[in-house]
């Protein structure tokens, strides 16, 4: 039995959070769109875009409205001879955003068509209230009223305005992002073998080889040292960068207190061998600390499409392998300055990816 069609009324947002599950249950055989003067095709799925005048060409198909403007989209549709029969309120199916959960999840909440009206209805809360036309967010006003808004005074009041630890948290502990950073080392411990370079000392490179490693050295901006192991070399400026030596490079925590990413990026590549391997961490949702930025500047902090993006346009680089770590739970707690032991596993280890607390890359060059 085939899916069931339906014609999608809106690409915004709303379509974006949940197109995956309405493609899954679905058989969209084309779009409407207000932006659209005529007609076109949707770049992405190639499926037909129709500006709503068009409507009329389809006499059975539901339509799905993807948009909070249900109650203006609706009049339009009813005007244009669609029966009320065939309007489907898409802000209620899931998957939800928190907004969305709090009016829908429980399946007591629904959208209502009342004469050419959009009403929310909630038999649970006794709420029956019509929603504004172009916004259906302004429901918020309503219910504050209800035990469906989360309240967040007692949050809040257990906050406190400054951290508990002002450095990472390295004074109560090992600090979250470390948690991350050597997850990401331990799944790419494959790659650790050769000749490799690790920033800082070799205490990754130690942790995490599994004997394959022929040669261990240390890039240090500051000095070399009296080790033949230890090189003086600088990032951003190419100076004391050796050229094509290195099998694995292991940089961790270092391109958001560098100005010029852009050179990093050519360094970084120019100390590889061809096929070489650079594992790259950097800092998404972080403090700034006050001796780090003073004594070397605190540029960036990075989510995975920049750090993406930078190494893709580099031409030596055959691939970027993007890997993000985080929750809101674990970045708040970073950015407290708690230590992961403070953490439950479960709490560090679920991901939303909307709070990237360490972005990592696996970077091969060709």
């Amino acid at each position: 039995m085939g899916l069931h069609d339906v014609i999608l009324f809106g690409r915004g947002n709303v379509y974006q959070r949940k197109k995956k599950k309405i493609f899954e249950d679905y058989n969209v055989i084309c779009f409407l769109d207000n932006n659209v003067e005529d007609k076109e095709v949707d770049s992405e799925t190639g499926i037909p875009v129709y500006n709503p005048k068009y409507i009329g060409d389809f006499s059975n198909e539901e339509v799905v409205i993807l948009s909070y403007a249900v109650g203006s989209m609706a009049k339009q549709l009813l005007k244009s001879g669609v029966s009320s029969e065939r309007i489907i309120m898409g802000p209620q199916m899931a998957p939800y955003n928190t907004f969305e959960e709090m009016l829908f999840s429980q399946g007591n909440g629904k959208l209502i068509l009342d004469g050419d009206d959009v009403v929310y209805a909630n038999k649970l809360y006794e709420i029956e209230e019509k929603t504004d036309d172009d916004n259906l967010e302004r429901l918020v006003d309503v219910l504050k009223n209800t035990d469906m808004y989360h309240s967040s005074k007692d949050f809040l009041d257990n906050l406190q305005l400054t951290p508990i630890d002002d450095t990472y948290g390295f004074n109560r502990g090992t600090p979250v992002d470390r948690y991350y950073i050597e997850q990401f080392l331990d799944s790419n411990r494959n790659y650790i073998k050769g000749h490799v370079l690790e920033v800082g000392d070799r205490s990754y490179t130690e942790k995490y080889s599994d004997g394959d490693v022929e040669r261990s050295i240390v890039l240090n901006v500051l000095s070399a040292g009296d080790s033949d192991d230890t090189i003086k070399g600088n990032l951003e400026t190419g100076e004391g960068i050796p050229d094509g030596t290195i099998d694995c490079f292991i940089c961790t925590q270092t391109l958001q207190f560098i100005y010029d990413v852009e050179k990093v990026v050519d360094n970084i590549i120019k100390v590889l061998k061809k096929g070489g391997v650079a594992l790259v961490t950097v800092g998404g949702i972080s403090q700034i600390i006050d001796y780090e930025r003073r004594k070397f500047g605190h540029f960036w902090n990075f989510t995975d499409m920049s750090l993406s993006k930078a190494f893709q346009a580099h031409p030596e680089v055959e691939s970027v392998e993007t890997k993000v770590y985080g929750n809101v739970k674990s970045a708040t707690a970073f950015l407290y300055g708690l230590s992961y032991d403070e953490l439950k596993k479960e709490e560090l280890d679920y991901l939303d990816d909307r709070y990237q607390v360490i972005i990592a890359a696996v970077i091969r060059k060709r």
